[in-house]
């Protein structure tokens, strides 16, 4: 799946299941914006 040029936005990306989507859209070509709800993460 080619996603070069696509913007993403990953909610509660630092962990689980948002980690892995965010690394496999980044993988593909994606530009990824991960947010989270602890700043820490």
């Amino acid at each position: 799946m080619a996603l070069d040029g696509k913007l993403t936005v990953v909610t509660d990306g630092p962990v689980g299941l948002g980690l892995g989507i965010a690394r496999d859209l980044g993988r593909n070509g994606a530009t990824v914006i991960i947010t989270s709800r602890n700043i820490a993460s």
